[in-house]
């Protein structure tokens, strides 16, 4: 999921890992990057593709909680 985020947005991993589901609007099909995560400090919203929707809606259908981090590897 990370990569496709990553391929998709051209966001770094770092900042991926960091998102929380408070982050990403489905509805408005956008992901806001907060900027204690970002290179550049700044927070900001970027779109993002179906095929991104697509990898990130399967991924809160297996996660049940809807604040906890966005899961892109087991811990």
């Amino acid at each position: 999921m990370a990569l496709v985020i990553a391929h998709e947005t051209g966001h770094r991993i770092g900042a991926i890992s960091q998102l929380r589901w408070s982050d990403v609007d489905m509805e408005h099909e956008t992901i806001r990057w907060r900027g204690e995560h970002e290179k550049t400090g700044y927070e900001h919203r970027t779109p993002v593709t179906a095929e991104v929707l697509q990898v990130l809606e399967e991924a809160r259908v297996r996660v049940a909680l809807p604040e906890a981090e966005v899961r892109l590897r087991p811990h």
